[in-house]
């Protein structure tokens, strides 16, 4: 029997002790604390969950996140800005600077330079 993805656009994230239910489109990324994740939220709400960032990216796969760096995944909708310079960094629409890594950096400008 094959994992089923999520149907829909909200999904429940396993804090401590308690369930946080999180419509996608509000998280903006997402950070990996070794083997826990960390979701920034767009109402400037953190959780922490017990899953590696390999396991939220194939949770969220087919939802618009994009895994730009070992460390980040992060949601495209909330992409303000890409500067190409010194390494790559994306700016967030909470204002946060992630640094894109060198293998995926010209991946992710191909899927910008489409538009």
């Amino acid at each position: 029997m094959a994992f089923e993805k999520p149907k829909s656009k909200r999904i429940a994230l396993t804090a401590s002790d308690h369930l946080v239910f999180v419509e996608t489109e509000k998280i903006v990324y997402c950070e990996s604390d070794s083997n826990y994740t960390i979701f920034f939220l767009a109402n400037g709400e953190k959780v922490m969950v017990s899953k590696t960032l390999k396991d939220v990216e194939e949770i969220l796969e087919g939802m618009d996140f994009y895994r730009i760096h070992a460390t980040y995944l992060i949601n495209m909708k909330h992409v303000s800005k890409f500067t190409r310079g010194d390494g790559g960094y994306v700016v967030m629409s909470n204002n946060q600077h992630i640094t894109v890594s060198r293998k995926k950096k010209d991946e992710f400008f191909d899927m910008f330079s489409k538009i």
